[in-house]
């Protein structure tokens, strides 16, 4: 579920934008298994040198960024474990 969140919300906003370079990537990160995607997404665990790309990175940055806002409003209205 937590990779369906991850993955879903980045395809939402940039799948248009995506090349042909990136889609592969895409399709490549989907092989893996859901808890190496979710460790590497959230950089738990540093990502094995065939995902080290422009398409992670940016994957990564999104999520990054979702985080801060989630954050964010967890403080602003008192609800301590959000993430």
């Amino acid at each position: 579920k937590e990779n369906d969140i991850l993955l879903g919300n980045f395809a939402a906003k940039v799948i248009e934008s995506l090349s042909e370079e990136d889609l592969g990537w895409f399709e490549s990160l989907l092989c893996e298994s859901d808890n190496d995607i979710y460790n590497w997404v959230t950089q738990r665990e540093p990502l094995p040198r065939h995902l080290d790309n422009r398409f992670m990175a940016a994957l990564i940055s999104f999520n990054k960024v979702k985080k801060v806002k989630i954050k964010s409003l967890s403080t602003t209205f008192g609800h301590a474990n959000v993430e």
